[in-house]
């Protein structure tokens, strides 16, 4: 990383030292997120791995602070809020619950269940989903429709690309 970009992370450690409660942290978790995506294509012109890099580092910096503010586990911290899906590569609607809670830090059994009323998604995810069902089902949009107004998560258009945001409860174990 250059000196400018070393800057930033410096900035956004100082800023998330300053962030009282874990909505706080993950907010500008989501903020810096969003302005690293932006700035990597069109102000830093960094490439990809810089970017990632970037991205680790925020990330890092912001599970340390909710450690610090007493969340212990992933799950725990990430257990509502932002998760970004760029980089991870997802099929349906079920995988992409699958993936999601994974990323949550959720153990996945056979009696994992999600509650698709507990799940937004960015337009883009939304989009992939239905270009998914189109393009390697080969069902019809009507069709793909349907399960989407069935199992589908709400599609929410102010959310940054890749994004989910999960709330309490959304993923679930049910004995059977």
């Amino acid at each position: 990383m250059n000196e400018t970009e070393t800057r930033v992370v410096e900035n956004y450690k100082k800023a998330m030292h300053k962030c009282k409660t874990k909505d706080a942290v993950n907010k500008l978790y989501r903020q810096a997120r969003i302005w690293n995506r932006f700035h990597t294509h069109f102000e830093f012109a960094c490439d990809v791995e810089t970017s990632r890099e970037i991205n680790a580092q925020f990330k890092d910096i912001r599970v340390n602070r909710l450690h610090e503010l007493g969340y212990r586990t992933y799950g725990e911290i990430i257990s509502s809020g932002t998760i970004f899906l760029d980089g991870i590569t997802y099929t349906g609607i079920t995988d992409m619950y699958k993936k999601v809670a994974e990323l949550a830090g959720y153990k996945i059994t056979e009696n994992t269940h999600y509650a698709c009323t507990k799940i937004r998604v960015a337009k883009n995810v939304a989009d992939n989903i239905f270009k998914y069902y189109e393009e390697v089902e080969h069902m019809p949009k009507e069709r793909s429709g349907m399960l989407w107004c069935i199992y589908g998560p709400k599609a929410d258009e102010s959310l940054a690309d890749d994004s989910v945001v999960i709330e309490e409860g959304f993923c679930y174990e049910e004995n059977t």
